[in-house]
Order: structure tokens, then sequence, then C-alpha cells
């Protein structure tokens, strides 16, 4: 190749990365303008402390359910999954569903434990967010490491659910 065609190569290579450096920092400008705004209405609040999270973990075993009635609610965990490795925040999701029409979830029975010894009792912190049918996408702050969450909610009549959700957040 002549040197007046590796110069010409040389320029447009230049002004390539030039254009692409360019448009990365107006797409990261126009990024970060979005996630402040979304984030600026979105409140992420601290669901387990860093001092609650270095208590070891129970040793007792998971549950599916803890009375035996012929309509038990159920606890539906849609987030974060059992068993799941994620990041945080976390958002947090739960469906209740009463078994019947007859007896609806009674929400003041609900209870959000964490499973460590001594177990730590979280309903306080999440009760403002509890509806009828559950808990609705919420994000939360949880320190790195391995947790358990139970959740217990109960219908009128008394029957209630148990769900335990483990995952780990890295």
């Amino acid at each position: 190749m002549n040197s007046k065609r590796l110069k010409i190569i040389s320029i447009a290579a230049t002004a390539s990365v030039f254009i692409l450096f360019w448009w990365r920092q107006d797409i990261t400008n126009i990024v970060g303008k979005i996630t402040r705004s979304v984030t600026h209405d979105v409140s992420v609040e601290t669901l387990i402390t860093e001092e609650e999270s270095r208590l070891p973990l129970s040793r007792g075993l998971s549950v599916a359910a803890s009375t035996q009635c012929d309509d038990q609610p159920k606890i539906i965990v849609k987030s974060p999954l059992d068993g799941s490795t994620i990041q945080r925040p976390i958002s947090v999701e739960v469906e209740f569903q009463p078994a019947s029409s007859k007896n609806p979830i009674n929400i003041d029975s609900f209870k959000l434990l964490y499973m460590v010894s001594p177990q730590k009792d979280l309903t306080e912190k999440v009760r403002r967010y509890i509806r009828p049918d559950g808990i609705s996408d919420r994000l939360w702050m949880v320190p790195s490491g391995n947790h358990w969450l139970r959740l217990q909610v109960s219908n009128q009549r008394g029957c209630s659910a148990l769900a335990d959700i483990h995952f780990t957040i890295i």
C-alpha cells in the first residue's frame, strides 16, 4: 500500500474511535439520567442489617406448611426464588392465595422471620407493603452471604401457610 492510502485509513480509524468514544459517553449519560430518575422515585430500604447477617443461620428444617386444614391458604414466592444466587438490591414479591373466598387472608397474621440464631422478626419492616393478595414487588438491601427467610400467613379461620426462601447474595 502506498503512504497516502495508509494515511487515509489511519485518519478514518482515528475518526471512528473518536465517534465510538463520543457515542459511548452520550449513551452512558443518557442511561445515567434514566437510572437517576427511576431510582429517585423508588426507595430501597434495608431488610437485613450487616449485624443480623453475621448471626449463624438456624439449624431447623425448612417447612412447606404448618397446619393441616381443608382450606389452607398458599404462599407463592415469585422473588427471590428459593435457592437463587442474586445481587442486591433484591426484589421481594409474594402472592397470597386463599383456598376459598369464604376464608380470606388475614393480613394481620403475616410474619416474616429471618432464620438466624436467635430468630429475627422482620415483619414490621415490611408491614406497610402487605396487601390481602401478597407483598408488592419491592427492592430491599440485604448484605452479601447466605440467607433464609420464613413467611407465614393465615386465613380468617386460623389455617396457616409457611414458605421458606433460601438465597445467596453475591
